[in-house]
């Protein structure tokens, strides 16, 4: 007995609508929302920087982050994190940081801003104020939330006039 070819056929076509389907593309996020995800990471890191939370600090971070103050970059979340443990030892930072401006671009994204801080000293001396633009650079993670991939920033503060 010859057969059709007709059972082949359809599972053949049945697989590859299935096969098909599974292939298309995800809906989309509006950009709007990546947008906003990308502000409470900021605010989130904040936030933690100022109840001196190192874990909740490095919960905003890729592990292979970079941060680029003035000097030396510092790689790894270990570098960065030493810096933060010394610049957490001794006093207490009020911080919070705006972004004017947040681009996303697929799993990569953006922010330009600025960041305001007070330190206050545990042994009571005088608080000193920071206040400096910001860049960063952030990715989305594999289960879909942002992380701090690059950190750029420098002082808003003239530069010191020569000779004083």
């Amino acid at each position: 007995m010859k057969s059709s070819g007709w059972p082949v056929s359809t599972s053949f076509m049945a697989g590859l609508v299935v096969l098909l389907a599974s292939c298309a593309a995800p809906t989309p996020r509006s950009t709007a929302e990546d947008e906003q995800a990308i502000r409470d990471v900021a605010s989130a890191w904040a936030a933690a920087l100022s109840r001196s939370d190192l874990d909740g600090i490095f919960a905003q971070w890729a592990d292979d982050g970079i941060e680029l103050p003035p000097g030396p970059a510092r790689v790894g979340k270990a570098a960065i994190r030493e810096r933060f443990a010394q610049v957490l030892t001794g006093g207490t930072v009020a911080a919070s940081i705006s972004f004017d401006e947040v681009h996303v671009a697929g799993d990569w994204a953006w922010a330009r801003g600025t960041f305001e801080g007070t330190w206050t000293p545990d042994d009571g001396s005088a608080q000193g104020r920071e206040s400096n633009h910001n860049l960063w650079i952030l990715q989305r993670s594999i289960d879909g939330s942002w992380r701090i991939a690059r950190m750029m920033w420098h002082t808003n503060q003239p530069p010191a006039e020569a000779g004083n």
